[in-house]
């Protein structure tokens, strides 16, 4: 992964500070977000938070996961909406 280099004068440094505080700021938050979202998938039954997370975290395509969890290519997202929504 490359490294980002920080400018070398004084007030392009400053400029890179404040833009690099500003996108951990953002990337904290996206955090945040997604805890507060993993808390409420847990509360779904664990087939559907195994599909969640094959449907979100692996590499493995829609149609394999249609086809393991025996629902439409089409169903599962709306399967999953509607099973959100029960518990929200």
């Amino acid at each position: 992964m490359p490294k980002t280099v920080s400018p070398s004068t004084g007030d392009e440094r400053m400029l890179w500070l404040i833009e690099r505080k500003d996108e951990l700021e953002k990337k904290l938050d996206w955090l945040a977000y997604s805890l507060l979202q993993a808390e409420k998938a847990s509360l779904l039954c664990p087939e559907d938070q195994s599909m969640l997370h094959d449907l979100y975290h692996t590499s493995k395509s829609l149609d394999r996961i249609a086809e393991e969890y025996g629902y439409a290519r089409g169903k599962i997202h709306s399967h999953l909406y509607r099973e959100l929504d029960k518990i929200l």
